[in-house]
């Protein structure tokens, strides 16, 4: 099964973050690389997303 993408729309939809956010955590360190998937639309790998939260949420723990 092919991995689930998701647009800058979906990814700030899903999960509750202002689309400027977004342009933000793409410039951050650690955060998953969006795909190319034409010259004007990018998508990331929802996995990719998931295990990103993940580790922050561990990351905050230990803090």
């Amino acid at each position: 099964m092919p991995p689930r993408l998701l647009s800058t729309i979906q990814l700030a939809s899903d999960y509750k973050l202002p689309r400027s956010s977004v342009y933000e955590l793409m410039a951050k360190e650690g955060f998953p690389k969006q795909i190319e998937l034409t010259e004007r639309r990018v998508a990331w790998v929802e996995s990719e997303v998931l295990d990103w939260i993940a580790s922050r949420k561990t990351t905050l723990k230990v803090s």
